[in-house]
């Protein structure tokens, strides 16, 4: 009886928890040291139902949750062995907390994720007896962001697509005052791909500190511009299409490397260009730049 008297305290106690928890809008796990979910709200239980775990298998009390992020694979299996680098950094004590962004995209929309984890203490407030885990939904405040930088990106654009509406007399005379988007489209967009490719492939390059590499497909890249005929404002329109091409088709991260590397590209593309009409103005090379041709 006194077993009974003693157990009550403790279930309206958990069944307090439980309410305080299903109460919250975040999606809320209470792990124990080893990772087995030992609670979870009403919240979790609803978006597992809605996300590949109708009959909470895999997600629920009991599971243990270390061994999901283990098992998880190609494109989510970063940022799972990330979590659950986090979650152990603060079970050992290395980390007070450990916060973590992170996209979960459904196939109608795009979503994005905080990971927010906090040890849970014994009375003593030393021993870490497990964790608290919330996965909290930010998708609103990372489109308006994305919508800031585009806004601000095109912006910057728009200012570099101006240079090339009324171009030097000198230059005219040098190429013309036809558009190579309106005269060879074809080719146009041929370039405008060749480039783009190399924003990429500079992106990629920088990561790996092959910087030089980017600067000499840009060299190369620049002679074939400079055999075709093609004159500055050319070069604007074709940088000017690739990067609003680039900041609407990329994620923000992505497309913030690729947009500086696309600053850098075009000026160094220009200073290339400028170099090979100086070595065709000084003789060095024995015929003038082709003009370009459709067939390209």
């Amino acid at each position: 009886m006194a077993h009974v008297a003693d157990s009550e305290p403790d279930s309206a106690q958990a069944h307090l928890t439980q309410a305080i928890i299903d109460a919250m809008p975040e999606h809320i796990a209470i792990l124990a040291p080893d990772g087995t979910i030992l609670a979870v709200n009403a919240a979790w239980r609803a978006f597992a139902r809605q996300n590949g775990d109708p009959n909470s298998l895999h997600t629920d009390i009991g599971v243990n949750y270390f061994a999901i992020c283990e098992a998880a694979t190609a494109p989510e299996g970063i940022e799972a062995i990330s979590a659950l680098q986090g979650m152990r950094a603060v079970l050992q004590g290395d980390l007070e907390r450990f916060e973590m962004e992170y996209p979960c995209h459904s196939p109608d929309r795009e979503r994005w994720f905080v990971l927010q984890v906090t040890p849970l203490r014994n009375g003593d407030a030393e021993t870490i007896s497990g964790l608290l885990v919330r996965h909290v939904e930010i998708t609103e405040r990372v489109l308006s962001a994305r919508a800031a930088w585009q806004a601000r990106r095109s912006s910057a654009i728009d200012s570099v697509a101006r240079l090339s509406l009324s171009p030097a007399p000198t230059t005219s005379e040098l190429f013309g005052t036809t558009r190579l988007s309106e005269t060879a489209p074809e080719l146009f967009a041929n370039l405008a791909s060749e480039y783009r490719h190399l924003i990429d492939q500079a992106v990629e390059q920088r990561i790996f500190g092959e910087e030089k590499r980017s600067s000499e497909r840009l060299r190369h890249f620049a002679a074939k511009l400079g055999a075709l005929h093609i004159g500055p404002r050319d070069v604007i329109e074709l940088h000017v299409h690739t990067m609003r091409g680039l900041i609407s088709d990329e994620h923000s991260l992505r497309a913030e490397a690729c947009a500086e590397e696309g600053r850098l590209a075009v000026l160094e593309l220009m200073g290339y260009l400028v170099a090979f009409y100086r070595t065709y103005a000084l003789g060095i090379l024995r015929s003038p730049p082709a003009p370009f041709s459709k067939d390209y």
